[in-house]
């Protein structure tokens, strides 16, 4: 509803102004209404609770949340029946479905959460550079209607498919004359390969703003160099909107805490975390304290600098343990690749290449040399026509076999 999300434009921006002190009080009111709401209203969260020994009364202050129990996808795909009331599901109807990393599950959202996660998105883009008032490419899996917000002219969508073509989307762009992209990185990294720079840079794109997928501080520097503009980095699930976003000239991430709650949980590594994810919003089916699969790095202050991804980002080879990234950096800026993907099978590491004419031996000398710097002892490099994004637009990086 257009004056809804009106409101929720102004009470989202007048509370990303709060002194610290504000945050966490209206932090912990949110947190205290859904939990309340969860335990009275959510057959699964007042069995799982009650079974945990756990009362909403046990909640305190803020510093209180590690009292809640936890939960993890497997235990909610257990539960769903419970966790979702399907007899109100006619007043749900906005489905999300999430699971890149495993089986599938829907969220819904009732339109008033949908209505305050869709400002909470303008906002973070506007803390990025975005002008809401201009058209935004938004590189997307599934179809996606503009809310009446939208057509109003406030950050409508252009919607560029995952199957698209680089042709196509730079004629996208072009037709709407589009300074603000939202994209997927490898996307994105296809796009930036298929054209000379001087081709990208006449687009004269402002901002573009990145989300799905990892994307290191290498390719955030190539980006920059081929399309001329900032990048920035946002992270997010399905489930979660927009939860934290990098701008381009910062080195810690910035959480929008008045939609979630991030914790770090520990692991063997002192800078590497686990992420435990909690929203604030979506009371039809809350998520509290949900252990995701994707970890973080922090800095000795235990700011996040960077997104890492879920665990199989992480490949064993020998005593050591290779992280993607590592992997990703040493195909970035390489002569003539467009594209690539990693196999990895019984100690044998195949790499699949989408080349230009400027392609040449010496590269894929280049490509062997890097890796087996890496640690990497038996190396193959195949050359393919194309390599196809998933129905979710995601690249699939790395296949171990």
């Amino acid at each position: 509803m257009f004056l809804r999300e009106l409101y929720y434009l102004y009470k989202t921006t007048l509370q990303d102004n709060y002194n610290d002190n504000k945050k966490k009080e209206l932090q912990f009111f949110f947190l205290k209404n859904i939990i309340e709401h969860a335990y009275k209203k959510n057959e699964f969260y007042r069995e799982y609770y009650k079974k945990k020994n756990f009362h909403p009364s046990q909640l305190k202050k803020l510093e209180n949340l590690e009292r809640i129990p936890l939960i993890d996808k497997p235990f909610l795909l257990k539960n769903y029946n419970k966790l979702v009331n399907k007899t109100l599901m006619k007043d749900y109807n906005i489905i999300y479905t999430s699971g890149t990393s495993g089986k599938e599950f829907s969220v819904y959202l009732n339109d008033e959460t949908s209505d305050y996660n869709n400002c909470i998105f303008i906002r973070t883009l506007m803390k990025q550079g975005y002008n809401p008032l201009k058209k935004l490419g938004f590189y997307w899996y599934r179809k996606e209607k503009n809310s009446f917000f939208n057509n109003l002219g406030i950050s409508r969508k252009v919607i560029i498919k995952y199957d698209s073509t680089p042709e196509e989307q730079l004629n996208i762009i072009k037709k709407h004359k589009l300074e603000y992209l939202y994209y997927f990185p490898f996307k994105l990294l296809e796009l930036a390969n298929s054209f000379e720079d001087t081709e990208l840079k006449s687009l004269k794109i402002k901002r573009i703003f990145c989300i799905g997928e990892i994307m290191t501080p290498k390719m955030k520097t190539y980006f920059e160099s081929k399309f001329g503009c900032p990048v920035s980095n946002n992270y997010g699930l399905t489930e979660f909107n927009i939860s934290a976003y990098l701008n381009s000239n910062e080195t810690n991430f910035n959480i929008n805490w008045d939609n979630v709650i991030i914790e770090l949980k520990e692991t063997k590594n002192h800078n590497i975390k686990q992420i435990i994810m909690t929203s604030l919003s979506n009371y039809f089916m809350p998520i509290i304290r949900y252990k995701t699969d994707d970890y973080i790095e922090v800095s000795d202050n235990g700011s996040i600098i960077s997104i890492l991804g879920a665990k199989n980002n992480f490949l064993a080879v020998g005593k050591k343990n290779i992280y993607i990234g590592e992997m990703v950096d040493k195909m970035i800026d390489l002569e003539g690749i467009k594209l690539f993907t990693f196999q990895y099978k019984k100690g044998e590491l195949t790499i699949y290449i989408v080349v230009n004419s400027s392609f040449s031996d010496k590269t894929s000398m280049k490509i062997k040399q890097k890796f087996e710097k890496l640690g990497f002892k038996k190396i193959n490099i195949k050359k393919k026509e194309n390599i196809l994004f998933s129905k979710r637009g995601k690249l699939k990086l790395l296949n171990v076999i």
